[in-house]
């Protein structure tokens, strides 16, 4: 089916003569992209501003060769890597952006597929930068697939610059339900665009400068018709910014400046949500600041830091109420809680806001009994697996939330809609886990180590045990009487802050 697909790209030009498209949606592959941490947007998350516009640090604007599908390759390399390379950067020019940060999409397409009259899946660039990197625009500085250096250009020695991760903000194929523009707006506040893949209808291609909106309902699908089936042509494109007031989503197209508006269109919120296809961002690694503009940017993945606030939640006639709980640190990365004698039944979250770009977290805690319960990240059948003491009430649907969140990001866990209850009196250790590399994959094993060191010994020093090699042993100054950490490993790259909950 998936080669029917690629072949039927091929024909779809008539549709939209001077115009080109070439997203493929396998929804199948995209469905095994891990999720970005999730959020609803509730009263416990901080508020996003009401506008927020990546337009400033969008590179120039390029057009797609009109017979090339490389809609995917330029939204994922281009725009979006640029863009939040330009933000971390604070440069604004789009020509210095588009030489010094962005990459080559045709150099990344090219990997990918021989054929530029044949599309490729939304998250295929994604995957391949993470893989085996890019190159830099500057040295492939084309968008038409007629450019002859195309041929030679993987010859060359080159620079590769790689992701760190992509991970997929909405799924309207496998999880119609979840709503994305919270999401959406949370990631672009945050300085990540999202890349996203949308159905082309007829009126997609006459968008313009005194009207930049993309109504789909108001065209009709361009389709292809091959073997007696109809399939929808799709397109890739780059969300940019919002206006919550106008309840708008702007994006960046790769038709050139004199489309739309000056290369960019808005669409409405309402059909973002009921048309847009899925979305996926881009987690890179830190980088260190430029003495010049010509200083090429290099790699600083040492630095990690962390703020968590613990609250308990208690229901009053009013509603709930948050109150944060004082801690004060014991040593080796344990705190303790001024009161220890939290009843059953008792309902908590975990604040967790990280300092620096692309890290990844984990938590979960662990009784006396040594039973262990994961809430991050978690899927819907680890949260539901037994009855541990500090348990997880309701956690996220049917997928993988990934372990790495973003610059700046908060999130809550188990959920802003969900809560840490305690189901049985003991003392309990809420374990978080910061690194610097992804932790998810060896989570388990680290885990059934933890389970299997003497359980008489001090805690910090069974997880440390735990951890093994990738336990940072120097360079961590935790504070006294917040849960905060700041680090400069020189040796491991997992940092553990440890609670230790008592109930009575």
């Amino acid at each position: 089916m998936k080669k029917d697909l690629i072949l039927l790209v091929t024909l779809a030009l008539l549709p939209l003569v001077g115009f080109s498209q070439g997203m493929l949606f396998d929804s199948e592959s995209f469905k095994n992209v891990p999720k970005a941490p999730t959020s609803d947007g509730s009263k416990s998350i901080k508020p996003l501003p009401l506008m927020y516009d990546l337009s400033k640090y969008t590179p120039t604007i390029l057009k797609q060769g009109e017979k090339d599908m490389t809609c995917v390759a330029i939204s994922t390399a281009y725009y979006a890597v640029g863009i939040q390379r330009a933000v971390q950067q604070g440069i604004s020019s789009s020509g210095n952006i588009a030489n010094t940060f962005s990459l080559s999409p045709l150099f990344s397409f090219s990997r990918l597929q021989k054929d530029c009259s044949m599309g490729i899946d939304l998250n295929a660039v994604a995957n391949d930068l993470k893989l085996n990197g890019g190159i830099s625009f500057s040295a492939l500085n084309s968008s038409e697939c007629k450019d002859k250096r195309i041929a030679t250009i993987g010859n060359d020695r080159h620079n590769y610059f790689k992701i760190k991760e992509f991970q997929w903000v909405f799924d309207k194929k496998n999880f119609p339900e979840e709503s994305s523009i919270y999401d959406i707006k949370k990631h672009v506040s945050e300085n990540r665009p999202v890349v996203v893949g949308l159905p082309l209808h007829s009126n997609f291609s006459k968008i313009r400068q005194d009207y930049p909106f993309y109504e789909p309902s108001q065209g009709t699908p361009s389709t292809v018709t091959h073997n007696g089936k109809i399939y929808a042509l799709c397109h890739a494109v780059t969300v940019v910014g919002y206006d919550s007031n106008r309840e708008l989503i702007k994006l960046v197209n790769c038709y050139g400046s004199a489309w739309g508006q000056n290369g960019f269109f808005w669409m409405t919120e309402a059909d973002f949500e009921r048309y847009a296809l899925g979305g996926f961002v881009l987690q890179l690694f830190p980088e260190q600041s430029r003495s010049t503009q010509d200083q090429i940017p290099t790699y600083n993945g040492t630095k990690l830091g962390g703020d968590f606030e613990f609250k308990s939640i208690t229901t009053s006639p009013n509603g709930l109420i948050f109150k944060t709980e004082s801690p004060r640190y014991v040593r080796n990365g344990l705190y303790e809680l001024a009161k220890k004698d939290w009843k059953k039944g008792q309902m908590f979250q975990l604040f967790a806001k990280n300092s620096t770009q692309g890290e990844s977290m984990c938590v979960f805690s662990i009784n006396e009994q040594q039973q262990i319960n994961v809430h991050w990240p978690s899927s819907y059948a680890v949260s539901k697996q037994g009855s541990k003491t500090l348990n997880t009430t309701d956690i996220f649907g049917g997928f993988e939330v990934s372990d790495m969140i973003g610059n700046s990001s908060q999130v809550v866990i188990p959920g802003t809609e969900s809560a840490l209850t305690i189901e049985e009196k003991g003392k309990d250790y809420l374990c978080i886990l910061f690194g610097k590399n992804s932790i998810q994959s060896e989570l388990t094993a680290i885990l059934s180590k933890l389970q299997q060191t003497d359980a008489t010994l001090d805690f910090s020093l069974r997880l440390r045990q735990a951890l093994g090699s990738r336990a940072v042993t120097s360079g961590v100054t935790y504070s006294p009487d917040q849960m905060h950490f700041e680090a400069t490993p020189q040796q491991g790259d997992i940092v553990p802050i440890i609670l230790e909950v008592i109930s009575k």
